[in-house]
C-alpha cells in the first residue's frame, strides 16, 4: 500500500504543476502502454507456440441460469476495464470545441479499448485453453511464459507498471475536476474550487490524493473493486436514466448531442447496468452495501451545501 500511496502522491504533484504537465505525461504513458500491448499480442501470435484449437467452442455442463449468474460476476471486472470512457467529460471545461471533441474522444476511446481487450483475450486463449485458465490470477504473465519463454519477467513488469501509471494519472487528472466544479457551485468545500498559480485545482487534487490513501489502506484490491464498480455502475445507470428525463424536459429544443439508436441503445444499457448491479448486490452484498453507504454518507453534506451554497 505504501508504494501505491507514493505513486499517487507523485502523480498528484505532477498534475499540480499545470494541465500541460499532467496531459503530457498522460500522452506519453498512454502511447507507450498501447504500443507495449500491441507488441505483446503481435509477439505472442508470432511465436507459434500456442494453438488455434483453443478457439473451438467450449460447452459448459452448468444450467443457463447459473451461467448467467457467473457472467454477471465476471462483468464486474470487465466493466472496471471500461470505466475510463467517461472521464473525458470531467475535463470538458478545458477542452476546445467540446460538442465535437467529446463524442469523438469517447467513441474512439471505447473502440480502441475494445480492440485491445479482444486482442489480449485472444492471445490468452491462443496460449491456454479455457479449462486451464481456471484459477490462474496472473494470466498475462502465464501467457507470456508459454509464448515468449521464461525470461520475460522484466517486459511483463514494465507492461503492468506503464498501464498502472496511465490509469492512475488519468484518474488523478480528471477526477479532481469533479470536486472543483462542485465547489464552484457551492456543493463542496470552498477551497476546492480555487485554482493555483498554474491554473489547476491544486486543493482538489490533494484532497483527492488524501481520500485515495484512505481507500488504499482500507482493504484489498478485490474489496475495493467490488464496491467501486457497484457504485460506478449505479451512477452510470442514473446517468443513462437522466438522458430520458432530459429528452423529455428539453423536447422543445434540438438536442446538442444525438444518441445513436435512441431509445433502444440507452434502454439496453440501462437493462444491462441493472442486471450487473443486482447480480453484484446478491453475490457481494457486503462490499456493494459498503460502497453505497460511503456514497450515502455524503448526502447530509450535499443537502447542507445545497441549502447554503451560492450558485
Amino acid at each position: 500500500p505504501w508504494l501505491a500511496v507514493g505513486f499517487t502522491v507523485l502523480l498528484t504533484w505532477v498534475n499540480t504543476r499545470g494541465i500541460r504537465a499532467g496531459s503530457r505525461l498522460q500522452n506519453w504513458v498512454t502511447v507507450l502502454g498501447i504500443g507495449l500491448l500491441f507488441a505483446f499480442v503481435g509477439l505472442g501470435f508470432a511465436s507459434g507456440k500456442g494453438s488455434l484449437e483453443h478457439f473451438t467452442p467450449f460447452t459448459s455442463s452448468q444450467p443457463w441460469t447459473q451461467q448467467l449468474t457467473l457472467l454477471g460476476v465476471a462483468l464486474v471486472g470487465i466493466l472496471f476495464t471500461y470505466t475510463g470512457w467517461t472521464t473525458v467529460v470531467y475535463i470538458a471545461g478545458e477542452v476546445a470545441n467540446p460538442h465535437r471533441t467529446l463524442p469523438r474522444a469517447m467513441g474512439g476511446g471505447v473502440a480502441l479499448v475494445t480492440l485491445l481487450y479482444l486482442l489480449m483475450n485472444a492471445v490468452y486463449l491462443y496460449a491456454l485453453p479455457l479449462p486451464e485458465m481456471k484459477g490462474i490470477v496472473d494470466i498475462g504473465y502465464r501467457t507470456m511464459q508459454i509464448l515468449l519463454g521464461g525470461n520475460t519477467g522484466l517486459f511483463f513488469a514494465v507492461l503492468i507498471m506503464v498501464q498502472i501509471l496511465s490509469s492512475l494519472n488519468s484518474t488523478i487528472l480528471s477526477g479532481a475536476r469533479i470536486y472543483f466544479a462542485m465547489a464552484r457551485e457551492g456543493r463542496f468545500f470552498a477551497p476546492a474550487g480555487k485554482l493555483n498559480a498554474r491554473n489547476v485545482p491544486a486543493t482538489s487534487l490533494w484532497l483527492q490524493a488524501l481520500w485515495s490513501a484512505v481507500l488504499i489502506f482500507s482493504g484489498g484490491f478485490n474489496a475495493l473493486l467490488s464496491y467501486t464498480v457497484f457504485v460506478i455502475v449505479l451512477f452510470s445507470f442514473l446517468s443513462g436514466l437522466a438522458l430520458f428525463v432530459l429528452r423529455r424536459r428539453e423536447s422543445g429544443h434540438p438536442p446538442v448531442y444525438r444518441v445513436w439508436g435512441y431509445p433502444l441503445v440507452p434502454l439496453f444499457y440501462l437493462l444491462m447496468s441493472a442486471y450487473v448491479m443486482l447480480n453484484t448486490l446478491i453475490h457481494r452484498p457486503l462490499q456493494s452495501l459498503l460502497g453505497l453507504g460511503i456514497v450515502l454518507s455524503g448526502l447530509p453534506f450535499y443537502l447542507h451545501w445545497k441549502r447554503s451554497g451560492t450558485h
